[in-house]
């Protein structure tokens, strides 16, 4: 029963932990986007709506271990600090790399303790996500520190309007709708120079990240089969959990 009661706590505080992360990412792209940065104001909106998924496995999780979800998000209390987009770059890398190094698999350890390996799996690819994350406001804040957020040579496309520079920086106004630079940002299409660099870098990091994904999943199978072996049970290929059924994906 403790056990229980402590994994519920501790998927609990995780829970919370995303309904935050969303709220504050939330305020936070409304703030770049009045400072000028379009693109950093995208990027915390489209990560928030990714913390709002993170937030139902989490309470899909709850629910199946008897917890229930709504009382934990009662406790939720969440004061937006005023920061400068700057500011929560650094924020939002620092609880990002707590999540994705240290909070996260020290729950998908507890699970897997548990014989719940299945959720363990899913823990771990929840801190995969963040880690992502974490390399994508770390990306932009160096961008943003150094007065390089719209320089080098890239393709651009404006936010507002659609039009398109081939060459060079980010124009300071948009000549077709007269915005400000800020509507900028890198275009999807053909890339160079440092567009070409996020782009690299971005897929180098979601490589690592299922490598590692694949390796912790493997392990936590091993582990499964050993402990399954020892009781004489038959071995699971499917390596569903044995004490309930995966969870089922949104």
């Amino acid at each position: 029963m403790a056990d229980s009661l402590e994994l519920l706590e501790s998927l609990g505080t995780a829970l919370l932990g995303e309904t935050f992360a969303r709220a504050r990412y939330e305020s936070y792209a409304k703030t770049a986007g009045k400072e000028g940065y379009q693109e950093i104001s995208s990027a915390f909106a489209e990560i928030a709506l990714q913390e709002v998924q993170h937030a139902k496995q989490l309470t899909k999780m709850i629910d199946r271990l008897g917890g229930i979800p709504s009382v934990i998000l009662s406790r939720a209390v969440l004061p937006i600090e005023s920061l400068t987009t700057a500011e929560a770059l650094r924020v939002a890398i620092a609880g990002e790399e707590g999540e994705a190094e240290e909070f996260y698999p020290a729950i998908a350890k507890r699970l897997e303790e548990a014989d719940l390996s299945s959720f363990a799996a899913q823990i771990l690819a929840i801190a995969a996500a963040e880690e992502h994350h974490a390399d994508r406001f770390r990306w932009l804040s160096k961008q943003l520190d150094a007065g390089e957020l719209f320089s080098g040579q890239a393709p651009w496309v404006c936010r507002k309007c659609g039009f398109r520079v081939e060459d060079g920086a980010a124009p300071e106004v948009c000549p077709s709708c007269n915005h400000p630079q800020g509507w900028f940002e890198r275009s999807s299409g053909k890339v160079t120079s440092r567009a070409a660099e996020e782009e690299v870098m971005a897929r180098k990091v979601e490589k690592e990240a299922s490598q590692r994904m694949t390796s912790r999943h493997d392990e936590l199978k091993k582990r499964v089969t050993v402990r399954e072996e020892k009781a004489g049970a038959p071995k699971d290929d499917n390596f569903s959990s044995p004490l309930i059924e995966e969870p089922a994906s949104i």
